[in-house]
């Protein structure tokens, strides 16, 4: 068998891309679990932050009464919802 520099080359590449691929592939996964970790021990007003600033149509219930909108403003003990 003869070894030519150009065979180890074209190894050495492919070992480069398949280990690049598998370290982004885990990365993505790391990633994935910590933002739904920080998603977990979000708060309600959290959560409702982040709608607001996505632009999500909501709806509020309270009892036998609900509101459906989008969040506008977003305070510590509440919101402000512009009808639809």
């Amino acid at each position: 068998m003869t070894w030519r520099p150009d065979d180890f080359e074209e190894l050495g590449s492919e070992l480069r891309r398949r280990m690049g691929a598998e370290m982004r592939d885990e990365a993505e996964e790391v990633e994935r679990l910590a933002d739904l970790q920080r998603r977990r021990r979000g708060s309600l007003q959290d959560v409702v932050r982040a709608a607001m600033h996505r632009g999500d149509s909501v709806t509020v219930a309270i009892g036998k009464h609900s509101w459906k909108g989008t969040l506008r403003v977003v305070g510590e003990d509440y919101l402000r919802l512009e009808n639809a």
